[in-house]
């Protein structure tokens, strides 16, 4: 009935290769956990002044676009690669066109 035998003489056997189990990774270095903060900092900047940043998949050209929006999903410029790499890292973002 069982392929393996019953659930009880599985025992420890069952518990480490249970799909649903995942091993931890271990801890973040200092410098990821560094880098998170500093990720979320901006991110929480980028939503106070009304703007975040939003990745599309450009199909035709197989490639992602990164967009600076406003939060209601207005595109205020689009971004290359290392400015948002910029962004992400602390270093100001553009400013919002005047409305």
């Amino acid at each position: 009935m069982f392929a393996d035998g019953p659930p009880s003489t599985r025992g420890a056997q069952a518990r480490t290769h249970d799909p649903r189990v995942v091993d931890s990774a271990g801890t973040p270095t200092a410098e990821a956990l560094r880098a998170t903060r500093i990720a979320a900092r901006t991110v929480r900047e980028l939503y106070d002044s009304g703007r975040e940043v939003r990745f599309a998949r450009v199909s035709t050209q197989e490639r992602v676009a990164v967009l600076l929006c406003d939060v209601d999903g207005g595109l205020l410029a689009a971004l290359t690669p290392s400015k948002a790499l910029e962004i992400a890292t602390g270093q100001p973002c553009p400013q919002a066109p005047p409305r």
